[in-house]
């Protein structure tokens, strides 16, 4: 499992940039093919389902917490445009990106949280 929450903070600590499965998957010291297939059994999804949801969790948090141009934001967050951004958005939150700064209701129920031991546990 030391292996696999290396997998977890390597993710973490490259979810502003191309994260590619191979190095997520060298960085746990597993196959892609393993990784994937623990993976999905231990979080639920895959692993570029997982760090899509975390990316648009801390967008999310940027939304209600700074004042940053939600193109901007967009492009942070992994999407090649705005548009793509509000859709995906608006389908894991139920709210577009421009609605949640407006209303400054927070969503946190639908946040995907950062995998850790005691959520594995639990």
């Amino acid at each position: 499992m030391k292996q696999f929450f290396q997998a977890i903070d390597y993710i973490e600590a490259n979810l502003d940039r191309e994260i590619l499965l191979a190095d997520v998957a060298a960085a746990a010291c597993y196959s892609e093919y393993h990784f994937c297939r623990m993976f999905r059994a231990l979080v639920g999804e895959t692993v570029a389902g997982y760090a899509r949801k975390r990316r648009l969790s801390l967008a999310a948090e940027r939304i209600l917490h700074e004042d940053v141009r939600l193109i901007d934001l967009a492009f942070d967050s992994g999407f090649e445009s705005q548009a793509s951004f509000t859709r995906a958005f608006k389908r894991m939150f139920g709210i577009t990106p421009g609605a949640l700064r407006r209303t400054s209701r927070p969503v946190r129920h639908q946040y995907r949280p950062v995998f850790t031991p005691e959520l594995l546990n639990h």
